[in-house]
């Protein structure tokens, strides 16, 4: 049983052994008043990467930044734009370790019953070690983008007799102070009026980390942190003290579904042993620390349905039902009265139309564990292009027939679309096509498969040890 599958597939894609520092100079700069904090370590990186030959999607993002230096999207929409900027900073950051830390946040009340954000503080942290080139222009290519003398005011300061950044944008709320500057060998880039500051105090005097904390030193040695690809760090009861009354009643009930009641604090790693992805997780409830084992080897049976050429394979132990209703009771419990009531309206009113009661015709069919592996491989090596197989149980004709007659319904709902359709294939396999094929799914004898594309499908079920090729309809 897991309540965590939600926060792990940021990390999943690029998951590959490396450590994040025992502790690391990352966790060092981590203040013990911090509501969240999530750290990665990326794979290990040559001494003169800058010399290596970039992997196709770092080519493609550097190209797309040259592209846009000489004008070529110059009238294209800015969304596409900061898509390839987002990208492009991607890239960068994903090449060194980082942490990113949620110092402080507020929300405001609607008249609607739902929150709007008022105040943030937030940093990120980059080990760059001694060459910060790469982040350098990385920002000054984003300040000529995005900034102009007219909205923007740059200036620059000390703290703690180190150079610091500062940038004002007029279009921005007035608490959204934008600080950057080099701390050793960490890039510190915060939001924010007063975070960098707190970033500073922490790296400077011990007594004020987050390490400090009893309960995160014990979780950090007992779920050996310092191994991990990942860790991810909550302050379940600093994060129930923020806002009103009514954005209180939110956070207790999102705890609530996912069973984080009466936790004060969380920390969840995930980490590869040989290519297995275990995932664990510790809580804190009532003094005591609960620990759980979220992502498990895979048993020899399991083994023989996943393509030996997987590269790494994390087992969840959940159901997809209990994790559908976590999920989308704790998504409900977050949204305002009225969003919260157009939900349930354009739910049921989805499963009226298809005539499939998604819980009771399709997840309740499915059990675990859900398995998610990297074959085959993404030939762009896009990130969270993986493969998903979930074991089905009773009646597979059944299943199969309402899983048709949901894909069915979405095909009506998306004609006359201009890029968008949804395509079913001879063999069973329904997918999406926006230009190129895309995501598909497809009911097999035993269980679900859904992955990137058609052909990544039907790949992966060549692949198989022992395949049951799907039964076409």
């Amino acid at each position: 049983m897991t309540h965590w599958c939600g926060s792990l597939f940021a990390a999943v894609a690029t998951l590959a052994p490396g450590p994040l520092g025992a502790p690391s100079p990352l966790v060092n700069a981590v203040p013990a008043s911090a509501i969240a904090a999530y750290f990665f370590h990326p794979d290990a990186i040559s001494p003169d990467q800058n010399t290596q030959p970039p992997g196709t999607v770092q080519l493609l993002s550097r190209l797309a930044e040259q592209a846009s230096k000489w004008g070529v999207f110059s009238n294209v929409d800015i969304s596409v734009r900061v898509w390839i900027d987002v990208l492009s900073a991607l890239e960068t950051l994903t090449t060194f370790p980082h942490a990113a830390i949620l110092l402080d946040i507020d929300a405001a009340p609607r008249s609607d019953g739902g929150h709007e954000l008022s105040r943030c503080q937030a940093a990120l942290l980059i080990h760059t070690g001694p060459d910060p080139s790469s982040v350098d222009r990385r920002i000054q290519n984003l300040l000529a983008k995005y900034t102009n003398n007219e909205h923007a005011q740059l200036t620059q300061s000390t703290i703690q007799n180190r150079p610091v950044q500062l940038l004002r944008d007029k279009r921005l709320p007035d608490w959204a102070v934008i600080q950057w500057g080099r701390r050793g060998d960490l890039y510190v880039i915060t939001i924010g009026d007063q975070a960098y500051e707190k970033i500073a105090a922490a790296s400077e005097d011990p007594s004020g980390r987050l390490i400090q904390d009893r309960w995160f030193g014990q979780a950090f040695d007992q779920l050996r942190v310092p191994d991990a690809k990942a860790a991810l760090y909550v302050n379940l009861r600093r994060a129930g003290t923020m806002g009103d009354t009514g954005l209180k009643e939110k956070i207790a009930e999102v705890q609530r579904v996912l069973r984080l009641e009466g936790s004060s604090q969380l920390m969840a790693t995930l980490k590869q042993s040989g290519r297995a992805v275990l995932l664990q997780a510790s809580t804190e409830k009532d003094t005591q620390t609960v620990h759980r084992l979220l992502a498990r080897p895979l048993t020899a049976s399991e083994e023989s349905t996943i393509p030996r050429d997987a590269a790494w394979v994390m087992s969840l132990d959940v159901t997809p039902s209990e994790l559908y209703k976590m999920g989308w009771d704790a998504y409900l419990a977050a949204k305002s009265p009225p969003a919260r009531q157009s939900c349930l309206d354009s739910w049921r009113q989805m499963e009226s139309a298809s005539q499939v009661v998604i819980e009771r015709d399709v997840l309740d069919h499915l059990r675990a564990p859900i398995v998610v592996h990297n074959y085959p491989p993404h030939a762009l090596g896009i990130p969270l292009a993986v493969t998903v197989q979930i074991p089905v149980s009773g009646d597979v004709a059944a299943l199969r027939a309402k899983v048709d007659r949901l894909c069915q319904y979405a095909q009506e709902q998306l004609k006359g679309a201009s890029i968008l359709s949804l395509v079913h294939d001879p063999d069973g396999t329904w997918f999406i096509r926006f230009g190129l094929d895309g995501p598909g799914v497809v009911v097999t004898d035993r269980d679900v498969v859904i992955s990137f594309s058609p052909a990544a499908i039907r790949q992966t079920l060549a692949a198989r040890t022992t395949t049951t090729p799907p039964s076409a309809p």
